[in-house]
């Protein structure tokens, strides 16, 4: 497994959210433009994932099909997911 495509650099990853935490305390106390740089930073921090999310599934699909296994996908919708961010059993 090579850093940088099949596992985004999680040292990286961490900071980039530690920074969007602080920032996002800040906004709360000072304003837009910190809002703007935690939008900023998140964009980033998606675009460090995306690469691994794509090689990921592709891998997955390859086998899936190699083992004619079949693939779940679970999309939860806006109650589920409050709910377990409330801590609740869904």
């Amino acid at each position: 497994m090579t850093i940088g495509i099949d596992m985004p650099n999680l040292g990286k990853v961490g900071r980039i959210q530690k920074k969007i935490a602080h920032i996002k305390r800040l906004s709360a106390k000072r304003g837009y433009s910190y809002c703007n740089r935690s939008t900023e930073l998140k964009s980033r921090l998606w675009r460090l994932w995306r690469p691994f999310e794509e090689v990921t599934a592709r891998k997955l699909v390859r086998l899936a099909r190699q083992y004619k296994a079949a693939i779940v996908l679970h999309s939860p919708n806006d109650k589920s997911i409050r709910a377990l961010k409330e801590g609740a059993i869904v």
